[in-house]
């Protein structure tokens, strides 16, 4: 079933709304994970309220603030509207949907619970959001320890060790044969 999603979009990949034909590489502008965590929220607080899912597509069609992600919305209400499952539309936009949105979705939609798993798949991306922000920051520090040891290096070599050149020079036989090798990059 993945694979005539797949084969069907690249088939409409090369067509526009207007009916013309363009060139695709495959790009697409990416969509934030805090438009789709956005999106996520907002479904399931509609459905909680008892709004149905076409019209909640709708009204966040209209909300989103992303382009892209507007035109994904209005993509997966079309389908909506032609009767197809929210699954299979979601799988029509494996750039933004992974495999586990759209296989929970699924099992969902036969259970009945789809506002539930929409709640626990939005924990899910504040979880990875927040894993995200602890692991860059985590990573800052040591990264920033390594250029500025980098520059303190180089800041040795360019500058210092010539200005003791003259120095280093008449005393060539005592010196370790590190230093000589230092005195020769240089």
């Amino acid at each position: 079933m993945a694979l005539e999603i797949n084969q069907k979009n690249s088939s409409n990949a090369v067509k526009t709304d207007v009916g013309k034909v363009k060139l695709s590489f495959g790009g697409t502008k990416k969509i934030a994970d805090k438009d789709r965590m956005f999106f996520i929220e907002q479904l399931a607080l509609m459905l909680e309220t008892g709004s149905d899912l076409h019209s909640s597509l709708n009204v966040l069609m209209k909300q989103a603030n992303n382009a892209e992600l507007a035109r994904v919305i209005k993509a997966l209400r079309d389908d909506i509207s032609e009767g197809k499952t929210f699954s299979f539309a979601l799988a029509k936009h494996p750039q933004v949907f992974s495999t586990t949105y759209i296989s929970l979705i699924a099992a969902s939609e036969s259970g009945g619970y789809i506002r539930r798993i929409l709640e626990h798949l939005l924990i899910m991306e504040k979880q990875r959001e927040e894993l995200r922000s602890t692991l860059i920051s985590a990573m800052s520090y040591p990264a920033f320890l390594m250029v500025f040891s980098l520059g303190m290096v180089v800041f040795i070599l360019a500058v210092v060790f010539p200005k003791f050149g003259s120095l280093f020079a008449s005393i060539q036989d005592q010196l370790p044969i590190t230093t000589i090798y230092l005195i020769l990059l240089c």
